[in-house]
Protein backbone atom coordinates (compact mmCIF):
# COMPACT_ATOMS: atom_id res chain seq x y z
CA UNK A 1 0.00 0.00 0.00
CA UNK A 2 2.92 2.51 0.87
CA UNK A 3 4.54 1.56 -2.47
CA UNK A 4 1.64 2.64 -4.52
CA UNK A 5 1.29 5.79 -2.73
CA UNK A 6 4.69 6.51 -3.59
CA UNK A 7 3.76 5.91 -6.73
CA UNK A 8 1.27 7.87 -6.82
CA UNK A 9 3.22 11.11 -5.82
CA UNK A 10 5.62 10.01 -8.40
CA UNK A 11 3.15 10.39 -11.09
CA UNK A 12 1.69 13.68 -9.52
CA UNK A 13 5.04 15.12 -9.17
CA UNK A 14 5.81 14.22 -13.07
CA UNK A 15 2.35 15.66 -14.96
CA UNK A 16 1.84 14.17 -17.95
CA UNK A 17 5.81 13.15 -18.51
CA UNK A 18 4.86 11.28 -21.18
CA UNK A 19 5.77 7.59 -22.03
CA UNK A 20 9.67 7.86 -20.91
CA UNK A 21 8.48 8.83 -17.62
CA UNK A 22 10.91 7.61 -14.45
CA UNK A 23 7.33 5.65 -13.07
CA UNK A 24 7.09 4.14 -16.63
CA UNK A 25 10.90 2.71 -16.01
CA UNK A 26 10.13 0.98 -12.66
CA UNK A 27 9.40 -3.03 -12.49
CA UNK A 28 6.24 -3.95 -12.06
CA UNK A 29 2.91 -2.38 -12.49
CA UNK A 30 2.00 -3.41 -15.68
CA UNK A 31 -1.24 -2.79 -17.69
CA UNK A 32 -2.87 -3.62 -21.07
CA UNK A 33 -3.21 -1.52 -23.71
CA UNK A 34 -5.88 -2.11 -26.77
CA UNK A 35 -5.95 0.39 -29.84
CA UNK A 36 -8.21 0.57 -32.35
CA UNK A 37 -9.39 1.99 -35.88
CA UNK A 38 -12.55 3.55 -36.86
CA UNK A 39 -13.12 4.00 -40.09
CA UNK A 40 -15.79 6.72 -41.41
CA UNK A 41 -16.41 8.80 -44.70
CA UNK A 42 -16.61 7.55 -48.44
CA UNK A 43 -12.87 5.57 -48.71
CA UNK A 44 -10.28 4.02 -46.93
CA UNK A 45 -6.27 4.57 -46.68
CA UNK A 46 -4.79 1.86 -49.28
CA UNK A 47 -1.40 0.39 -47.19
CA UNK A 48 -3.66 1.69 -43.24
CA UNK A 49 -1.94 2.94 -40.29
CA UNK A 50 0.42 2.98 -38.35
CA UNK A 51 0.75 4.05 -34.53
CA UNK A 52 3.42 4.38 -31.71
CA UNK A 53 2.69 3.84 -28.06
CA UNK A 54 5.34 6.40 -26.03
CA UNK A 55 8.54 6.02 -27.52
CA UNK A 56 8.39 2.34 -29.10
CA UNK A 57 8.97 2.02 -32.42
CA UNK A 58 6.12 2.49 -35.09
CA UNK A 59 3.38 -0.31 -35.80
CA UNK A 60 0.94 -0.97 -38.10
CA UNK A 61 -2.64 -1.09 -37.50
CA UNK A 62 -5.26 -1.41 -39.77
CA UNK A 63 -9.52 -0.73 -39.10
CA UNK A 64 -11.20 -3.42 -37.99
CA UNK A 65 -8.54 -4.95 -36.40
CA UNK A 66 -7.75 -4.04 -32.97
CA UNK A 67 -3.77 -4.13 -31.49
CA UNK A 68 -3.34 -5.22 -27.75
CA UNK A 69 -0.47 -4.63 -26.00
CA UNK A 70 0.17 -6.33 -22.54
CA UNK A 71 2.99 -5.35 -20.00
CA UNK A 72 2.56 -1.79 -20.64
CA UNK A 73 4.50 0.12 -17.86
CA UNK A 74 1.87 2.03 -15.34
CA UNK A 75 2.11 5.50 -15.89
CA UNK A 76 1.32 8.33 -18.46
CA UNK A 77 1.48 7.46 -22.06
CA UNK A 78 0.98 9.65 -25.37
CA UNK A 79 -0.40 7.18 -28.17
CA UNK A 80 0.06 8.97 -32.09
CA UNK A 81 -2.25 7.45 -35.53
CA UNK A 82 0.26 8.15 -38.02
CA UNK A 83 0.97 7.88 -42.26
CA UNK A 84 -2.80 9.30 -42.86
CA UNK A 85 -2.86 9.56 -46.51
CA UNK A 86 -4.11 13.46 -47.84
CA UNK A 87 -7.59 12.12 -48.46
CA UNK A 88 -7.80 11.27 -44.76
CA UNK A 89 -7.81 12.50 -41.11
CA UNK A 90 -7.89 11.62 -37.70
CA UNK A 91 -9.87 13.48 -35.53
CA UNK A 92 -7.66 13.28 -32.63
CA UNK A 93 -4.23 11.79 -33.64
CA UNK A 94 -2.71 11.96 -30.60
CA UNK A 95 -3.96 11.16 -27.16
CA UNK A 96 -2.82 11.00 -23.64
CA UNK A 97 -3.47 7.81 -21.81
CA UNK A 98 -2.99 6.55 -17.83
CA UNK A 99 -1.97 2.85 -17.48
CA UNK A 100 -3.00 1.26 -14.21
CA UNK A 101 -1.63 -1.83 -12.84
CA UNK A 102 -3.81 -4.80 -13.91
CA UNK A 103 -6.20 -2.75 -15.93
CA UNK A 104 -6.86 -2.35 -19.57
CA UNK A 105 -7.21 0.98 -21.36
CA UNK A 106 -8.79 1.26 -24.42
CA UNK A 107 -7.70 3.73 -26.85
CA UNK A 108 -9.86 4.47 -30.29
CA UNK A 109 -9.30 6.78 -33.05
CA UNK A 110 -11.62 7.96 -35.37
CA UNK A 111 -10.45 8.37 -38.84
CA UNK A 112 -12.44 9.47 -41.83
CA UNK A 113 -11.68 9.02 -45.03
CA UNK A 114 -13.15 10.23 -48.41
CA UNK A 115 -12.81 8.38 -52.01
CA UNK A 116 -14.89 7.74 -54.96
CA UNK A 117 -14.55 11.20 -57.17
CA UNK A 118 -12.53 11.37 -60.54
CA UNK A 119 -10.95 14.27 -61.23
CA UNK A 120 -8.25 15.68 -63.82
CA UNK A 121 -4.93 16.63 -63.77
CA UNK A 122 -4.07 19.85 -65.98
CA UNK A 123 -0.46 19.19 -67.14
CA UNK A 124 -0.99 21.92 -70.55
CA UNK A 125 -3.63 23.64 -72.19
CA UNK A 126 -3.43 20.34 -74.63
CA UNK A 127 -3.19 17.81 -72.04
CA UNK A 128 -4.67 16.12 -69.21
CA UNK A 129 -5.35 12.81 -67.77
CA UNK A 130 -8.03 11.28 -65.35
CA UNK A 131 -7.54 9.94 -62.43
CA UNK A 132 -9.87 8.05 -60.23
CA UNK A 133 -9.32 8.13 -56.27
CA UNK A 134 -11.26 5.27 -55.13
CA UNK A 135 -13.12 3.38 -52.24
CA UNK A 136 -9.99 1.61 -51.02
CA UNK A 137 -8.17 4.75 -51.04
CA UNK A 138 -6.02 4.21 -54.29
CA UNK A 139 -5.72 6.40 -57.04
CA UNK A 140 -6.05 5.30 -60.63
CA UNK A 141 -5.15 6.68 -63.85
CA UNK A 142 -8.40 6.22 -66.19
CA UNK A 143 -7.44 7.93 -69.46
CA UNK A 144 -5.78 6.33 -71.52
CA UNK A 145 -5.02 8.43 -74.79
CA UNK A 146 -2.74 11.49 -74.90
CA UNK A 147 -4.39 15.22 -75.29
CA UNK A 148 -7.48 16.46 -73.31
CA UNK A 149 -9.55 14.57 -71.21
CA UNK A 150 -12.55 15.57 -69.40
CA UNK A 151 -14.49 13.59 -66.97
CA UNK A 152 -17.92 14.16 -67.68
CA UNK A 153 -20.23 11.58 -65.77
CA UNK A 154 -21.03 8.05 -63.97
CA UNK A 155 -22.74 5.79 -65.55
CA UNK A 156 -25.72 5.73 -63.03
CA UNK A 157 -24.59 2.14 -61.67
CA UNK A 158 -21.41 3.60 -61.14
CA UNK A 159 -18.95 1.32 -62.92
CA UNK A 160 -18.40 3.52 -66.10
CA UNK A 161 -17.01 7.20 -66.63
CA UNK A 162 -17.92 8.91 -70.12
CA UNK A 163 -15.32 11.21 -71.08
CA UNK A 164 -14.40 13.04 -73.92
CA UNK A 165 -10.77 12.84 -75.94
CA UNK A 166 -9.52 14.90 -79.14
CA UNK A 167 -6.28 13.24 -79.75
CA UNK A 168 -8.04 12.47 -83.57
CA UNK A 169 -8.26 16.15 -84.04
CA UNK A 170 -12.02 16.67 -82.65
CA UNK A 171 -13.50 15.65 -79.01
CA UNK A 172 -15.04 11.79 -79.10
CA UNK A 173 -16.39 10.40 -76.53
CA UNK A 174 -15.27 6.99 -74.47
CA UNK A 175 -15.97 5.48 -71.55
CA UNK A 176 -13.92 3.31 -69.15
CA UNK A 177 -14.17 0.86 -66.11
CA UNK A 178 -13.82 2.35 -62.80
CA UNK A 179 -10.95 0.33 -62.00
CA UNK A 180 -9.17 1.77 -65.50
CA UNK A 181 -10.06 -0.75 -67.42
CA UNK A 182 -12.04 -1.62 -71.00
CA UNK A 183 -11.45 1.87 -72.22
CA UNK A 184 -13.98 2.08 -75.15
CA UNK A 185 -14.41 4.31 -78.22
CA UNK A 186 -18.42 5.41 -78.97
CA UNK A 187 -18.34 8.35 -81.09
CA UNK A 188 -16.07 8.69 -84.67
CA UNK A 189 -17.36 11.94 -85.81
CA UNK A 190 -15.07 14.95 -87.51
CA UNK A 191 -17.26 17.26 -85.52
CA UNK A 192 -16.73 17.70 -82.09
CA UNK A 193 -18.98 15.40 -79.68
CA UNK A 194 -19.70 16.95 -76.20
CA UNK A 195 -21.53 17.14 -73.02
CA UNK A 196 -22.70 13.66 -72.74
CA UNK A 197 -25.38 12.38 -70.50
CA UNK A 198 -26.58 9.12 -69.20
CA UNK A 199 -30.16 7.82 -69.59
CA UNK A 200 -30.90 7.33 -66.14
CA UNK A 201 -31.35 3.15 -66.94
CA UNK A 202 -27.62 3.38 -68.17
CA UNK A 203 -28.56 1.66 -71.45
CA UNK A 204 -28.73 5.33 -73.67
CA UNK A 205 -25.87 8.38 -74.02
CA UNK A 206 -27.10 11.69 -75.29
CA UNK A 207 -24.81 14.36 -76.44
CA UNK A 208 -23.91 17.46 -78.30
CA UNK A 209 -22.33 17.23 -81.85
CA UNK A 210 -21.28 20.77 -82.78
CA UNK A 211 -19.25 21.80 -86.01
CA UNK A 212 -15.87 23.19 -85.27
CA UNK A 213 -14.82 26.80 -85.23
CA UNK A 214 -17.39 29.40 -84.76
CA UNK A 215 -20.15 27.92 -86.39
CA UNK A 216 -23.66 27.79 -84.17
CA UNK A 217 -24.59 24.74 -85.74
CA UNK A 218 -24.84 21.71 -83.41
CA UNK A 219 -27.45 19.19 -82.91
CA UNK A 220 -28.40 16.32 -80.46
CA UNK A 221 -27.38 12.72 -80.55
CA UNK A 222 -28.06 9.34 -79.28
CA UNK A 223 -25.42 5.94 -78.84
CA UNK A 224 -26.13 2.93 -77.09
CA UNK A 225 -23.38 2.68 -73.87
CA UNK A 226 -21.70 0.48 -75.93
CA UNK A 227 -21.39 2.71 -78.93
CA UNK A 228 -23.85 1.69 -80.95
CA UNK A 229 -26.90 2.44 -83.18
CA UNK A 230 -26.24 5.79 -83.07
CA UNK A 231 -28.61 8.36 -83.85
CA UNK A 232 -30.09 11.78 -84.69
CA UNK A 233 -32.45 12.47 -81.30
CA UNK A 234 -33.95 15.71 -83.19
CA UNK A 235 -33.93 17.19 -87.02
CA UNK A 236 -30.52 18.93 -87.79
CA UNK A 237 -31.75 22.40 -88.86
CA UNK A 238 -31.52 24.33 -85.35
CA UNK A 239 -28.64 24.96 -82.88
CA UNK A 240 -29.83 22.47 -79.97
CA UNK A 241 -27.23 21.52 -77.19
CA UNK A 242 -26.24 20.95 -74.07
CA UNK A 243 -29.06 18.07 -72.78
CA UNK A 244 -30.38 16.22 -70.12
CA UNK A 245 -32.89 13.54 -69.51
CA UNK A 246 -35.69 13.91 -67.05
CA UNK A 247 -35.37 11.63 -64.04
CA UNK A 248 -37.50 9.32 -64.98
CA UNK A 249 -36.17 9.34 -68.72
CA UNK A 250 -39.16 9.34 -70.97
CA UNK A 251 -38.02 13.63 -71.85
CA UNK A 252 -35.03 15.37 -72.22
CA UNK A 253 -34.15 19.08 -71.45
CA UNK A 254 -32.05 21.37 -73.66
CA UNK A 255 -31.14 24.93 -74.72
CA UNK A 256 -33.03 25.41 -78.27
CA UNK A 257 -33.11 28.12 -80.67
CA UNK A 258 -36.69 27.40 -81.99
CA UNK A 259 -39.47 29.41 -81.96
CA UNK A 260 -37.73 32.73 -83.16
CA UNK A 261 -35.48 32.94 -79.85
CA UNK A 262 -32.36 32.35 -78.84
CA UNK A 263 -31.97 30.50 -76.59
CA UNK A 264 -35.10 28.75 -74.69
CA UNK A 265 -35.46 25.59 -72.57
CA UNK A 266 -36.92 23.02 -74.30
CA UNK A 267 -38.55 19.89 -73.77
CA UNK A 268 -39.27 16.86 -75.92
CA UNK A 269 -40.01 13.35 -75.41
CA UNK A 270 -37.24 10.93 -75.20
CA UNK A 271 -37.99 9.63 -78.69
CA UNK A 272 -37.98 13.48 -79.96
CA UNK A 273 -41.39 14.73 -80.94
CA UNK A 274 -43.45 16.62 -78.95
CA UNK A 275 -40.95 19.52 -78.41
CA UNK A 276 -41.69 22.64 -76.45
CA UNK A 277 -40.40 25.63 -75.03
CA UNK A 278 -40.23 25.91 -71.05
CA UNK A 279 -38.94 29.12 -70.64
CA UNK A 280 -36.81 31.95 -72.14
CA UNK A 281 -33.07 32.81 -71.54
CA UNK A 282 -30.25 34.56 -73.11
CA UNK A 283 -27.26 32.51 -73.67
CA UNK A 284 -29.28 29.33 -71.02
CA UNK A 285 -27.39 26.49 -71.00
CA UNK A 286 -26.51 23.58 -68.15
CA UNK A 287 -30.19 22.71 -67.95
CA UNK A 288 -30.37 20.09 -65.51
CA UNK A 289 -33.53 18.13 -64.20
CA UNK A 290 -34.10 17.97 -60.04
CA UNK A 291 -33.11 14.25 -58.49
CA UNK A 292 -36.76 14.50 -57.63
CA UNK A 293 -37.86 15.28 -61.50
CA UNK A 294 -39.83 18.20 -60.54
CA UNK A 295 -37.71 20.88 -61.36
CA UNK A 296 -35.50 22.53 -63.74
CA UNK A 297 -32.17 24.35 -63.22
CA UNK A 298 -30.13 26.20 -65.85
CA UNK A 299 -27.61 28.91 -66.30
CA UNK A 300 -28.18 32.14 -68.31
CA UNK A 301 -29.26 36.14 -68.56
CA UNK A 302 -32.19 38.09 -68.02
CA UNK A 303 -30.98 41.53 -66.71
CA UNK A 304 -27.76 39.71 -65.56
CA UNK A 305 -25.73 36.12 -65.35
CA UNK A 306 -27.43 33.74 -62.95
CA UNK A 307 -29.15 30.39 -62.32
CA UNK A 308 -32.71 30.14 -62.50
CA UNK A 309 -34.58 27.33 -61.06
CA UNK A 310 -38.54 26.65 -62.88
CA UNK A 311 -41.16 23.95 -62.38
CA UNK A 312 -41.02 20.86 -65.15
CA UNK A 313 -44.10 22.57 -66.51
CA UNK A 314 -42.06 26.03 -66.82
CA UNK A 315 -44.80 27.80 -64.55
CA UNK A 316 -42.75 30.17 -62.80
CA UNK A 317 -39.00 31.41 -63.47
CA UNK A 318 -36.90 32.05 -60.60
CA UNK A 319 -33.45 33.83 -60.27
CA UNK A 320 -30.94 32.95 -57.29
CA UNK A 321 -28.51 35.14 -57.44
CA UNK A 322 -30.21 39.11 -58.03
CA UNK A 323 -27.15 40.76 -55.88
CA UNK A 324 -23.98 39.11 -57.88
CA UNK A 325 -23.50 36.99 -60.62
CA UNK A 326 -23.86 32.56 -60.81
CA UNK A 327 -22.18 30.71 -63.04
CA UNK A 328 -22.74 26.97 -62.30
CA UNK A 329 -24.19 24.85 -59.73
CA UNK A 330 -25.36 21.24 -58.46
CA UNK A 331 -28.46 19.74 -56.96
CA UNK A 332 -28.61 18.15 -53.47
CA UNK A 333 -29.50 14.52 -53.70
CA UNK A 334 -32.75 15.23 -52.06
CA UNK A 335 -33.67 17.92 -55.43
CA UNK A 336 -34.22 20.63 -52.66
CA UNK A 337 -31.28 22.89 -52.07
CA UNK A 338 -28.70 23.62 -54.84
CA UNK A 339 -24.79 24.85 -54.48
CA UNK A 340 -23.50 27.86 -56.79
CA UNK A 341 -20.59 28.76 -58.07
CA UNK A 342 -20.80 32.51 -57.93
CA UNK A 343 -18.28 35.63 -57.95
CA UNK A 344 -18.36 38.60 -56.02
CA UNK A 345 -14.62 39.84 -56.81
CA UNK A 346 -13.77 36.45 -55.86
CA UNK A 347 -14.93 33.13 -57.45
CA UNK A 348 -17.41 31.86 -54.01
CA UNK A 349 -19.79 28.70 -53.32
CA UNK A 350 -23.28 29.66 -51.79
CA UNK A 351 -25.74 27.42 -51.17
CA UNK A 352 -29.36 28.10 -51.69
CA UNK A 353 -32.76 26.44 -51.19
CA UNK A 354 -34.49 25.69 -54.69
CA UNK A 355 -37.27 28.66 -53.88
CA UNK A 356 -34.25 30.88 -53.29
CA UNK A 357 -34.61 30.98 -49.62
CA UNK A 358 -31.76 30.95 -47.51
CA UNK A 359 -28.74 31.76 -49.63
CA UNK A 360 -25.59 31.85 -47.89
CA UNK A 361 -21.90 31.77 -48.68
CA UNK A 362 -19.92 28.46 -47.71
CA UNK A 363 -16.50 28.69 -46.32
CA UNK A 364 -15.17 32.34 -46.55
CA UNK A 365 -11.87 32.41 -47.76
CA UNK A 366 -9.24 34.47 -49.38
CA UNK A 367 -8.54 31.81 -51.77
CA UNK A 368 -11.26 31.61 -54.85
CA UNK A 369 -13.50 28.24 -55.09
CA UNK A 370 -15.34 26.98 -57.75
CA UNK A 371 -16.87 23.33 -59.22
CA UNK A 372 -18.85 22.55 -56.27
CA UNK A 373 -19.93 18.96 -56.33
CA UNK A 374 -22.65 17.61 -53.53
CA UNK A 375 -21.52 14.05 -52.20
CA UNK A 376 -24.55 11.24 -53.30
CA UNK A 377 -25.33 11.27 -49.47
CA UNK A 378 -25.50 14.97 -49.45
CA UNK A 379 -23.29 15.69 -46.42
CA UNK A 380 -20.54 16.78 -48.12
CA UNK A 381 -19.16 19.20 -51.14
CA UNK A 382 -16.31 18.83 -53.33
CA UNK A 383 -14.94 21.73 -55.00
CA UNK A 384 -11.73 22.93 -56.50
CA UNK A 385 -9.61 25.71 -53.80
CA UNK A 386 -7.99 27.41 -57.05
CA UNK A 387 -4.70 28.38 -55.23
CA UNK A 388 -2.51 30.47 -57.93
CA UNK A 389 0.28 28.11 -57.43
CA UNK A 390 -1.88 24.76 -56.01
CA UNK A 391 -5.55 24.16 -57.26
CA UNK A 392 -6.48 21.21 -55.50
CA UNK A 393 -9.55 19.19 -54.68
CA UNK A 394 -11.00 20.04 -51.38
CA UNK A 395 -13.88 19.23 -49.40
CA UNK A 396 -16.35 20.69 -46.99
CA UNK A 397 -19.55 19.61 -45.32
CA UNK A 398 -22.53 20.76 -46.67
CA UNK A 399 -22.56 23.98 -44.13
CA UNK A 400 -19.40 24.78 -45.11
CA UNK A 401 -17.63 23.65 -42.47
CA UNK A 402 -14.38 21.34 -42.16
CA UNK A 403 -12.85 22.01 -44.90
CA UNK A 404 -9.81 20.31 -46.14
CA UNK A 405 -7.51 19.00 -49.17
CA UNK A 406 -7.70 15.61 -50.54
CA UNK A 407 -5.77 15.56 -53.21
CA UNK A 408 -1.69 16.71 -53.67
CA UNK A 409 0.86 16.93 -56.42
CA UNK A 410 2.27 19.30 -58.59
CA UNK A 411 -0.35 19.55 -60.72
CA UNK A 412 -3.55 21.19 -61.11
CA UNK A 413 -6.62 19.42 -60.72
CA UNK A 414 -9.79 20.06 -62.75
CA UNK A 415 -13.65 19.10 -62.97
CA UNK A 416 -13.83 16.36 -59.78
CA UNK A 417 -17.13 14.53 -60.42
CA UNK A 418 -18.57 12.14 -57.74
CA UNK A 419 -19.17 8.26 -58.40
CA UNK A 420 -22.87 7.95 -57.60
CA UNK A 421 -22.45 4.81 -56.04
CA UNK A 422 -19.58 6.14 -53.92
CA UNK A 423 -20.58 5.19 -49.97
CA UNK A 424 -18.58 4.18 -46.97
CA UNK A 425 -16.38 1.44 -47.43
CA UNK A 426 -16.74 -2.36 -46.20
CA UNK A 427 -14.27 -2.47 -43.03
CA UNK A 428 -11.80 -5.15 -42.47
CA UNK A 429 -12.84 -7.41 -39.59
CA UNK A 430 -10.37 -9.74 -38.24
CA UNK A 431 -9.28 -10.81 -35.33
CA UNK A 432 -6.95 -8.91 -33.15
CA UNK A 433 -3.49 -8.09 -32.85
CA UNK A 434 -1.29 -8.90 -29.54
CA UNK A 435 1.94 -7.46 -29.05
CA UNK A 436 4.39 -7.50 -25.78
Amino acid sequence: MARRFLSGLLLLSCGACGADSALATRPGFRGTVTISVVLQGSGSDADDFTYTLGSSPPAAIAPGQPVTMREVAEGTHTVQLLDLATHCLAHEPEKTIVVTDGQTTAVQFVVECFGGFAYAEWYSPNHQQIFYLSEDGTTRKLSQLVGRNIAREWSPDGSRLLLENDTNGNLDLYTVRADGTDHRRLTSHPYNDILPRWSPDGTQILFTRRAPGQSATSTLHVVSADGSFERPMLEPYHADYDASWTTDGTEIVFSCDRFERQYDLCIAKADGSNVRSIATLDALAQARPSPDGSHVAMYGYDTSQSVYVTPLDGSILLKLTSAFTAHSFDWSPDGQRLVLQTFTGIWRIHRVNRDGTDLRLLNPDSVSHSVPRWSPDGEWILYLRNHPVDQQVWIMRADGSGARRLTGGYAFKLNPVWNPKARPSARRAGSSVTSR
